[in-house]
């Protein structure tokens, strides 16, 4: 075919060229039938509509026949799967209509495997945003821990260089603080709440605070209350024995009496400005320097 892409007006047009365009043209008929029947001659490639079935033809030489432009296609559903083992969820069925799906990257529906070096995990490129696969021991080797030290006054315990490690607390891999002052208000200690095993710091006057501090074993105890008419109170198997306070010291009905042996051999001194009492019948094998008054019942 010769072609013209512009005509002008007053254009000659000869034969040749007029069967070519009218060749070219697409024309509609009711039927594949009428069209066979109106298109005695065609020529390869030319293109005729069939109402009827709402389906475009073309003339093919090679077979000598009119075939479906489109090959046939006639698209009635939209079936999107994941599959087993696609890493993909998601995925929808359309019947008519337009179709419109999502599609998700799952882990879960993956074959489980186990891993080695060579083999590949799917990254992002940060530096384009592209998806890419990348060797195992590529990630691997980024790494630098070749072991893991308890180093000496580090308070812990364990670790090693290859395998599974396991570290722990060990207050004996610690410095040795028995010659040190402790600073009640600043030093800290480690402490785990028995109330939900919670690990804290805390300092060591929160373990002695308060108005009232007790030494305890057993039933008996020490207790200490601030305040001269407070002082020491003594417990013994859950009974109240003794108080001292400014008061002096008091025993209770349950506390017994005082009493002593009767042969003293220690060397006494009862300083001046003080008094001591000493009860009739006692002994001294020690020497006794009185400077202040002794008072024997």
């Amino acid at each position: 075919m010769a072609y013209k892409g512009n005509w002008a007006t007053g254009d000659l047009i000869d034969t040749t060229a007029f069967q070519e365009l009218v060749n070219s043209a697409v024309y509609s008929f009711a039927s594949l039938s009428a069209l066979t029947s109106a298109i005695t001659t065609p020529i390869d490639g030319q293109i005729a509509f069939a109402q009827d079935t709402e389906l475009y033809y073309r003339w093919d030489a090679d077979s000598s026949a009119w075939t479906l432009l489109l090959g046939g296609a006639d698209i009635t559903a939209v079936t999107i799967n994941t599959n087993a083992d696609s890493g993909l969820s998601g995925g929808t069925s359309t019947s008519s209509g337009a179709s419109t799906t999502t599609l998700l990257i799952d882990a879960n529906n993956l074959a489980v495997a186990t891993a080695v070096s060579s083999d590949y995990l799917v990254i992002e490129d940060v530096t384009d945003g592209s998806t890419k696969k990348a060797l195992i021991s590529d990630i691997v080797s980024l790494g630098d821990i070749t072991a893991v030290n308890t180093i000496a006054n580090s308070g812990l315990a364990g670790g090693g260089t290859s395998g599974d490690l396991n570290i722990s607390v060990d207050p004996s891999n610690l410095t040795d603080g028995s010659g040190i002052t402790v600073d009640t208000a600043n030093d800290l200690l480690i402490m785990e709440d028995v109330t939900d095993g919670t690990v804290y710091k805390v300092k060591p006057e929160q373990i002695a605070s308060g108005s009232a501090n007790a030494l305890e074993d057993g039933d008996s105890d020490l207790t200490i209350t601030d305040g001269l008419t407070n002082g020491l109170d003594y417990d013994l198997d859950n009974t109240d024995v003794a108080t001292w306070n400014n008061a002096g010291i008091q025993l209770t009905t349950n506390g017994g009496i005082y009493h002593n042996t009767l042969i003293q051999a220690q060397n006494y001194t009862v300083a001046s400005g003080t008094g001591a009492m000493a009860v009739g019948g006692l002994t001294f094998t020690g020497t006794v320097t009185i400077s202040g008054t002794l008072v024997v019942l």
